[in-house]
């Protein structure tokens, strides 16, 4: 604990002047180095408390006290972040993963073609087995992994290269901001992280060793990496390939087809049980997930920005998968991978009618990924966000994505004359690239990255240490040519947005609606409206009004809610249900059969449509309406009460 508290003393001293990262980096690193020794000193006879004996300990002081001190700052950013709103409130896809994680518990993983990759919810399914589903143990359990993560990749860089070396990429990784801020999200990117640094482990034992059971543990981490990010499987299959080829030429003894099936065995292990379970219940084959069809879209349509940005042709919020959009297109109904399909098809079809445009635009993507610049798909995901409820622990860790980039440049730089290691790093890392650049780049979907530039990075840290110690001067102002022109393209050329954080109010706002403070969400959505004119928000204030029975101005709104968003099937149903309540029968009608047209599965309306045709009398069409709904009543006692209303109806008619 003394040694933890002398390290987190000396580094917090630095990051006083943060002019400076790389001199912090070293700094911090030599101290870190220096621990040691300065302990030794501090004794005066064998044996003696200041003295460490243990044989272990003192092999392992300087990683034992690195994995610490990542440890110590990934718990102070769980204290300090506790205050977030959203540290405990899963929202974006947080959300669909903790609804999927309670299905699961319950004994459903799914009726379909699965959408999206099962894994991370299986993980979490298999966290709360033990402790219930509780967000506050999942952190724990993903504070643990990231920290596991820092070991591996020192084990890896160690093996690689030296101790040393190692050390100074598992400090990179340890004082990483991005690799802390996902410890506390509801998303698959801590456990995506730990499962790659895995991968780059045995990956790199492959060149020392070449242990045929070797080659199935690295194939079955490829598969799991494959089912966590499916497009992964191009990054790690030309990568394997390409390495292959690498070590092969290094090491003849690989040149059997033994490493091969070995390999290929351990991915299919994963990935086969899936594509069963797809066709199984979709009847159709689908090797990974039925999503990979409207993120092409998302990211190559002709409106496409190259970062996340929700479809115009349909209210993505409500129709995630793009089904009702396709199947109102095709004018039949689709199953999920029927729709992957349409999705795909239209996406190709955009790409060859405008090829100069898709090409620039994928260019565009390509900066994209090597940008400063995180492009949160959402407030959620913003780590700027959360630097407002916790300053000090991502002050502390003040590496970055983009900073693990420039360094691995440089170590990529220094590391040419090895071939072997010079082109695996460099086309893993370039074909990481093609793989995430193919459907569209935000900051989440590089953190996989990290546990693999770690390596690179770390080397080149080395690298500048001894060239500035052996006055190479020159040698120096050349490993930094390719950082300053991926900053002079990040600066002068690469496309920047700017994000609206009106998700973030409107995201909690829904929170507090739901459970009834109507207040704090009123206050809430007008902060949203304040950034924004936007349909939630609009839509978010005319509940409220709703409930609190202001229906004039609550009316007035939702029609405001229409003309900025025409296809929004919510607001017409909203209004239906306020005509109703004012004894308007033919005008709740016209509004609830207009959601019907907009939303076929929002059975709500065909609920509200036979009680109104029940009041006018109209038993025919109430009948009808009633038995369309009844199927899909989930509330065991509305669905008595349905049962009820239809006998009733079959009583008066006859």
């Amino acid at each position: 604990m003394k040694f933890c508290k002398k390290i987190i003393r000396k580094f917090t001293k630095t990051l006083n002047n943060k002019s400076n990262l790389f001199a912090k980096f070293f700094i911090i690193f030599n101290c870190t180095l220096g621990m040691t020794s300065k302990r030794k000193k501090a004794g005066q006879k064998n044996g003696s408390p200041e003295i460490i004996t243990n044989g272990f300990l003192k092999q392992n002081i300087k990683i034992i006290g690195i994995v610490c001190l990542g440890f110590a700052i990934r718990l102070l950013f769980y204290f300090e972040n506790s205050n977030n709103p959203l540290a405990q409130l899963p929202v974006s896809d947080g959300e669909i993963y903790w609804n999927w994680t309670a299905k699961i518990l319950a004994g459903n993983l799914s009726t379909d073609v699965l959408f999206m990759s099962p894994v991370y919810p299986l993980f979490l399914a298999g966290i709360s087995l033990f402790t219930g589903l509780s967000i506050s143990f999942i952190y724990m359990v993903q504070i643990f992994l990231s920290t596991l993560t820092i070991l591996f990749i020192y084990l890896s860089s160690k093996k690689l290269f030296t101790e040393n070396t190692g050390l100074a990429a598992s400090l990179l990784f340890a004082l990483c901001g991005q690799s802390i801020f996902y410890t506390q999200l509801i998303l698959s990117e801590t456990l995506q992280m730990f499962i790659i640094s895995m991968l780059m482990f045995e990956t790199v034992s492959l060149l020392k060793d070449i242990h045929y059971k070797r080659w199935i543990i690295a194939g079955a981490l490829s598969g799991i990496a494959i089912l966590i990010r499916p497009n992964f499987i191009l990054a790690i299959m030309c990568t394997t390939v390409l390495y292959y080829f690498l070590v092969t030429r290094a090491n003849k003894a690989m040149g059997s087809m033994k490493p091969k099936i070995q390999y290929l065995i351990g991915v299919v292990i994963f990935i086969f049980p899936l594509t069963i379970y797809n066709y199984s219940t979709g009847g159709s084959f689908t090797l990974f997930t039925a999503n990979s069809g409207i993120n092409l879209w998302i990211g190559n349509n002709i409106d496409a920005l190259g970062v996340f940005k929700k479809p115009a042709e349909f209210n993505f919020d409500e129709d995630m998968t793009g089904k009702i959009y396709a199947e109102k297109a095709t004018g039949k109904e689709l199953t999920l991978s029927e729709v992957d399909d349409f999705w795909k098809s239209k996406t190709i079809d955009a790409v060859f009618n405008a090829p100069d445009k898709a090409l620039i635009r994928f260019g565009q993507k390509i900066l994209l990924f090597f940008s400063m610049s995180e492009n949160p798909q959402s407030t959620y995901m913003d780590i700027n966000f959360s630097k407002h409820y916790a300053p000090f622990s991502l002050s502390l860790s003040f590496m970055g994505y983009f900073l693990f980039l420039l360094l691995a440049g440089i170590g990529l730089y220094f590391g040419y004359g090895n071939k072997v290691f010079f082109n695996f790093f460099l086309w893993a890392i370039l074909f990481y690239a093609l793989a995430t650049a193919v459907f569209f780049v935000t900051g989440r979907f590089r953190m996989g990255l990290l546990p693999i530039l770690a390596l690179p990075a770390g080397y080149g840290i080395i690298k500048i240490g001894e060239a500035v110690k052996e006055k190479r001067y020159k040698s120096i102002s050349i490993a930094l040519i390719v950082p300053l022109f991926v900053l002079l393209a990040d600066g002068f050329i690469t496309p920047h947005f700017t994000f609206n954080r009106d998700d973030i109010f409107l995201q909690v706002a829904a929170n507090q609606f739901a459970n009834g403070a109507y207040e704090d969400a009123l206050s809430n959505y007008k902060a949203a409206l304040s950034t924004r004119e936007s349909p939630d928000a609009l839509m978010g204030i005319a509940n409220i009004l709703s409930v609190k029975g202001d229906v004039q101005q609550a009316e007035k709104l939702f029609h405001q809610v229409i003309s900025l968003s025409k296809d929004n099937y919510m607001a017409y149903f909203n209004i239906g249900l306020l005509s109703a309540q004012q004894q308007k029968f033919d005008l709740a009608e016209k509004y609830f059969l207009k959601a019907k047209e907009l939303n076929k599965e929002f059975y709500e309306t065909d609920r509200n449509l036979a009680v109104l045709y029940h009041l006018k009398e109209d038993y025919r069409h109430a009948l009808i309406k009633y038995e369309e709904y009844l199927p899909h009543a989930i509330n065991e006692q509305v669905r008595e009460s349905i049962i009820e209303d239809i006998r009733k109806i079959k009583t008066a008619i006859k």
